[in-house]
């Protein structure tokens, strides 16, 4: 997904999970997302959604990724 996305010229990933997915939120971490607390939101009453971000091409740059 962040290959085809880089090559069809997208900067910015977003992605949404809910807090109890911990092995996606490390999957999402070592692919080098970044939280984005202020993007948070819930579709519904009780059901949280966190973000995460990842800038394409900030890894092989050396900037960070949010």
């Amino acid at each position: 997904m962040i290959d085809r996305a880089g090559r069809e010229g997208i900067r910015h990933l977003v992605l949404g999970t809910q807090p109890d997915m911990k092995a996606a939120r490390h999957l999402y971490q070592q692919a080098g997302f970044s939280r984005l607390p202020e993007r948070d939101w819930s579709p519904a009453i009780h059901e949280p959604l966190l973000d995460y971000g990842l800038l394409l091409g900030a890894r092989e740059a050396g900037r960070p990724a949010v």
